[in-house]
This record gives structure tokens, sequence and C-alpha cells, in this order.
């Protein structure tokens, strides 16, 4: 995994792209139809495991992926309609639940980071010091809470934590320890113009880790909608793809640039 060594943001955003199309048949005819993630990896990856989490009634789709004695767990972020579990979830971080203090934050997050956390600790424990735990949206808190209980239950520094595009999680007090635990060094999150969920839950919730700032990108698509359609396109796999790509060839970053290229199709917005 990352043989090239090529910049994290960029080598590890296809990889939560593609878990967008875990429903989805690679065509190869063996009569699966949700083995997209399966085949392509295995292309990308050869002699790669993939180990798919069972969808929860949160629709919380993960998998892992273990290669060259490396784990690297995806976290998809929140599917389904507006009025589905997943978004219903997302809308409140339950203050008025004895949880919420408890668990130091958003409290569906949390737990569903700890679900994670839980479903793969034989392979965390295993690869302790050589795993990363990415996401993107509701998936970014889903990595960060997922981080915070390896380590506190595992002894488990992850090398890498990427909470793309993501909402802050914890309360202030408990955002403060993880950052002071030393899993804020190893949490990168990128940002982008356009995308209103960095905001989401702001001043009861704080961020983590370090931001990193993506450059403002208006592609076509962007630029042919409203206010709202810019909105949901600044969060979209597709717009984060652009952005990445200005800011590696603005930094001329070579190898990141042919990767991302040879990538962005896996996006399907």
């Amino acid at each position: 995994m990352n043989k090239l060594n090529l910049w994290d943001i960029a080598y590890f955003f296809p990889y939560i792209a593609l878990a967008a199309r875990y429903k989805e048949d690679s065509g190869d005819g063996d009569g699966d139809p949700w083995d997209f993630i399966d085949d392509l990896i295995e292309k990308w990856l050869p002699g790669a495991l993939v180990t798919k989490m069972p969808v929860t009634s949160k629709l919380d789709f993960s998998y892992s992926i273990e290669h060259e004695n490396k784990l690297c767990i995806v976290n998809l972020g929140t599917e389904g309609g507006p009025f589905e579990a997943g978004w219903i979830s997302d809308c409140s971080p339950q203050v008025e639940r004895k949880e919420y203090y408890e668990l130091g934050g958003h409290v569906d997050f949390i737990k569903a980071g700890e679900h994670v956390g839980k479903f793969f600790a034989d392979k965390i424990y295993s690869y302790r010091d050589n795993f990363y735990i990415i996401g993107h949206s509701r998936g970014g808190p889903r990595s960060i809470a997922s981080a915070r209980w390896a380590l506190r239950e595992l002894g488990a520094m992850p090398q890498r934590v990427i909470p793309y595009c993501s909402p802050p999680v914890f309360i202030a007090s408990a955002a403060d320890e993880y950052d002071k635990s030393g899993l804020g060094a190893v949490t990168i999150r990128p940002v982008m113009y356009n995308d209103p969920v960095d905001a989401i839950g702001i001043p009861l919730l704080k961020h983590v880790g370090v931001e990193l700032k993506l450059p403002k990108v208006r592609s076509a698509a962007i630029r042919k909608r409203g206010l709202i359609g810019r909105l949901v396109m600044g969060h979209a796999y597709s717009s984060v793809f652009d952005a990445l790509y200005a800011y590696c060839k603005k930094r001329r970053m070579g190898p990141e640039i042919k990767w991302i290229e040879a990538t962005r199709w896996v996006a399907k917005i």
C-alpha cells in the first residue's frame, strides 16, 4: 500500500470514493452483485485482503484493506435519503442525553465510530503501529471516534487519521483530550470551500487535529448550480478530487497528480 510514498491526503482519497460504490457489480460475470470494491482493489493492490463491515441500521458502511503489512479502515459518509437513519442521526448531537457528556460529544457519531473500532479490533491490534483510518463526511467523525477507541482500548496509535470534509464530533474537553493524547498530531482534516459540513455542530462541538484547507475550485458542475447546488457540490467526491489535483499541481507533485488523474473516475458525483 502506497509503494511510491505518495502524500497521504492524495493517496487515500480514491479509497473513500470507492466506498460509495460498495453495492455495485464490477461486471466480471461471477454472479456477485456487490464485488466492485473487491475486484478493483485486487487490480490496484494485488494480493490485498478486503473485509467489509455489515451495514448497520444507520447505513454506516466501512471496509478494511490489508496489504504489505499495512491496514487501512475506510468509513463511508451518510447515504440514503434525508429522512433515513443516517441523516436523522446526523442532525443532533443529542445534548439532552447523559451519554453526550459520558462519551464527550455527538452520541451517534461516537457510538458509530466505536462500533467500527470493535468490529476491526483484531486487525487493529495486529497492525497496532501500522494502520490508517480514513472517512468522508459522517465517515470522518466515525474515523476520529474509532481512533480514540483504538488508543484507549487497544493502546494502538494510527499512523494517520484523515477525516475528509467532516463535521466536528467532540465537546471541547474531549477534543482537547484527543489532541493531547497524540492523536491530534496524526489527524489531518482536509476542508473544502463551499462546504457547510465543516461548521455543523459548532460551537457545541470542536474540531480536532490539523486543518488542511484545500484550494477553492469552480468546476463546470459547480458553476451550473445555484447556491444550494454549490454547497452540495463543494462536498462531492468529484470536487474534492478537483481540489486535491489543484493543490498538488500548484506544488508540482508529479506522482500525486498522476495518481489523482488515474483514479478520479471512481467518483460517482
